[in-house]
């Protein structure tokens, strides 16, 4: 009695090993067991099946295996130049608030040079802290006014 099986042929080197696709008269006996109707359904592999056995989303290897970690995403320049923290937030506030201060040490270098002082000296001072933001040309033109302000309210004082 012979033996169809394929494990029965394995080891035998008479028969040759082709790479083409099964065609409708060497279909397996399951697919036309499958499909009796119909036979050109059941032939062979069709081009959705094999379009499919390629989709990333389809998981080879263990069923236990933990998902891989998302690849880290590319650093920036200007993420690492700004970093939104506290202090930097911070230091833009003490930017707005040294282009308020400016308007009242104006008036204190007109009006009343001793105010004009501490006011101005208060401005540079947050100047100085706005220069760790990232409007770092604008607090140093602030700094720059206010020292000159500084300078201005001091003379008064003493002339």
């Amino acid at each position: 009695m012979k033996d169809d099986s394929a494990a029965a042929h394995h080891d035998d080197p008479a028969l040759p090993i082709s790479n083409e696709p099964p065609t409708e008269n060497d279909q397996p006996i399951l697919a036309s067991l499958a499909a009796p109707g119909d036979a050109s359904k059941a032939s062979g592999p069709t081009d959705e099946r094999v379009a499919s056995e390629h989709d990333p989303e389809i998981r080879v290897g263990s069923p236990f295996a933990k998902e891989p970690e998302p690849a880290p995403q590319p650093v920036r320049p200007e993420d690492v130049y700004f970093q939104a923290t506290p202090l930097r937030y911070t230091s833009i506030g003490a930017v707005a608030a040294a282009s308020l201060v400016v308007l009242f040490a104006l008036g204190g270098t007109v009006w009343f040079p001793a105010g004009g002082t501490l006011v101005a000296g208060l401005g540079c001072l947050l100047s100085i802290f706005g220069l760790y933001s990232h409007l770092r040309i604008a607090a140093a033109s602030l700094l720059a006014v206010h020292l000159f302000l500084f300078v201005a309210s001091y003379s008064r004082m003493f002339a």
